[in-house]
């Protein structure tokens, strides 16, 4: 499944939720989004999360239950 975000509107972006679908890399372009703070990943399939989550200097929330590592 690919996601394609638009960094013109999402700039201000502060939730994002992904829950349960079948990502296995995070969409292009998703380390623009500076001012997110709640960011929701339970239940994907992400080969890692760990080095972009570093890119989301105001995030306070991380949701990543039932993610299965995969590669």
């Amino acid at each position: 499944m690919k996601l394609e975000i638009d960094l013109k509107l999402s700039k201000e972006l502060r939730i994002l939720d992904l829950r349960n679908n079948e990502f296995s890399n995070f969409p292009e372009g998703i380390e623009e989004l500076i001012n997110l703070e709640y960011l929701y990943l339970d239940g994907n399939n992400l080969n890692s999360f760990l080095d972009t989550i570093y890119k989301f200097p105001k995030l306070k929330y991380l949701g990543f239950r039932g993610i299965n590592m995969i590669g």
